[in-house]
């Protein structure tokens, strides 16, 4: 089916989409347009791809099977919670499949906000973070855990904007908008069988524990929340990861994130988030056992920062061998 015969059937569906424009996003088996429904509210149009050159190991089998899950998992989340990306409707008709989404913003992106995050003082970042981590505890208390933790898969709603503050002479930016959670295609129900032949992830963000826990842990998503923690506040990876030819290399690095006394209430968060023990007999290495606490830590912080006037860091952490964020 070419894209015109496809633009009828949205068309007959209720939809106009211009195919021929640039997409909003691509995933590992999917690409996203821009749409419309025909009474007028915007929507996202998320289609199925077949395998690329690199994807060959792969049938279009499996990956109408990763992208079923996907959309059937993110539906049936969705329902009950605003944290999540809505699923308007989806259609399966032999190796076609595509879903029509909430709209995410265009002009907010997490990827952005990491990459430009010099614009944004501590409180903000603090206050963000904190946001983001509440969409993910919404995710877990239904009872599922996304696994793909990663700034492509946060999508801010479509109202969502900039604005602008001054704090102490100097202006900053500031995020008005809810952040979501987008792309189930790896979500699997907490505490199941761990198949550890069979992970899916980004290996930047990708949890170590994954490849030896027994059961689907909810700590792997605060693993991945962290290193976007630590990606926002420094601008670069705090691990060294590859993946090649299928083998996942994780290299063990000091965080040295020593950022001085006044400033524990933003390492210490960050070094829970990625604690490599998540259940070491010493609390304090311990990583957060849910998110609830994480957000008392960060709503903590945020207040903080606020009440000592810090605004922005006056040091960065010293690393070696890390990946830096702009890869």
């Amino acid at each position: 089916m070419n894209f015109k015969e496809l633009q009828e059937l949205l068309y007959a569906v209720g939809v106009e989409a211009d195919l021929n424009n640039e997409p909003l996003g691509r995933g590992g088996f999917s690409i996203v347009y821009d749409g419309n429904f025909l009474r007028g509210k915007p929507t996202a149009i998320k289609l199925m791809c077949p395998p690329t050159t690199d994807q060959a190991r792969h049938s279009i089998k499996d990956i109408k099977d990763v992208f079923e899950k996907d959309i059937s998992t993110q539906e049936k989340v969705s329902s009950h919670t605003d944290a999540v990306i809505r699923v308007y409707d989806f259609f399966f008709s032999g190796n076609l499949m595509f879903a029509l989404l909430e709209k995410g913003s265009k002009d907010v992106s997490l990827e952005s906000i990491v990459s430009e995050s010099e614009l944004y003082s501590l409180p903000e970042k603090m206050r963000l973070l904190r946001n983001i981590a509440h969409s993910i505890g919404e995710v877990h208390s239904l009872g599922y855990v996304h696994c793909d933790i990663k700034p492509e898969n946060i999508i801010f709603e479509d109202s969502a904007k900039r604005e602008q503050e001054t704090l102490r002479g100097r202006n900053f930016l500031v995020i008005k908008g809810r952040p979501k959670l987008t792309d189930f295609g790896g979500a699997l129900p907490i505490n199941a069988e761990n198949k550890k032949d069979n992970i899916v992830g980004t290996p930047e963000y990708l949890c170590p524990d994954r490849f030896k826990s027994e059961k689907i842990d909810h700590r792997w998503d605060i693993f991945s929340f962290g290193v976007i923690a630590y990606r926002l506040l420094f601008n670069e990876f705090p691990f060294d990861v590859s993946f090649t030819r299928g083998i996942y290399r994780f290299k063990e690095l000091p965080l040295n994130i020593d950022l001085g006394k006044e400033l524990w209430p933003i390492t210490n968060p960050i070094k829970k988030m990625l604690s490599l023990e998540p259940d070491s007999s010493y609390e304090a290495d311990n990583r957060y056992p849910s998110v609830r606490e994480l957000i008392e830590d960060l709503k903590f912080a945020e207040n903080y920062l606020l009440e000592e006037k810090i605004f922005t860091l006056r040091r960065y952490p010293k690393h070696i061998h890390c990946n830096k964020a702009n890869k």
